[in-house]
């Protein structure tokens, strides 16, 4: 496939913390996407396929918990931050003025 279409295959996950449930998407997306989506060309991603495609790629852990840490992530794209008051630093002249 031209590069230039893959972006036509693949969903905007930056809307996904709008859109998705966690567990949804961990119990029943994941597992058999053909089962929601005949057709679709999201593989599915049981628990021997993640153990698998990790050691492939030398990640070690549990593979439920790398589900849920990429599910995580995921669902953190595009997500509102909390707001955090940042530190500010003083210029020189600022320290001067006080």
């Amino acid at each position: 496939m031209p590069e230039e279409n893959l972006s036509q295959l693949a969903p905007n996950l930056s809307l996904a913390y709008r859109r998705l449930q966690r567990d949804w998407i961990l119990n029943r997306w994941l597992p058999k996407p053909s089962d929601l989506v005949p057709g679709t060309r999201m593989p599915s991603f049981d628990q021997e396929t993640i153990a698998n495609t990790a050691a492939s790629i030398h990640l070690t852990g549990e593979p439920r918990e790398m589900t849920e840490a990429l599910v995580d992530y995921v669902l953190s794209l595009g997500a509102p931050t909390t707001n955090v008051p940042t530190p500010t630093a003083k210029t020189e002249s600022a320290k001067a003025a006080d």
